[in-house]
């Protein structure tokens, strides 16, 4: 048995199942209300950091490594499938 076949049936004997198009659905909304939380959230904490000392900090990196992850996906996954 592979490791793969092996995570799967430990999700499916806890409840997890392959989601229905709704499920799928709702699961994309989630993500994408939480993605622009996260960009606003981390935006405020740089400007922040940065005006009161002066420099860009962690929240900086964190804020500009998450927005290169999210825009090389998305233009990675647009080439891909089209669009």
């Amino acid at each position: 048995m592979s490791l793969l076949s092996k995570i799967g049936s430990f999700f499916k004997q806890r409840g997890f199942e392959k989601g229905d198009e709704r499920t799928v659905l709702i699961g994309a909304y989630s993500t994408r209300i939480n993605h622009i939380y996260l960009t606003v959230f981390l935006l405020i904490w740089t400007v922040y950091e940065f005006i009161s000392t002066g420099r860009l900090g962690v929240p900086a990196l964190a804020f500009f490594s998450s927005q290169f992850v999210y825009w090389f996906a998305y233009i990675y996954y647009r080439k891909k499938y089209g669009g």
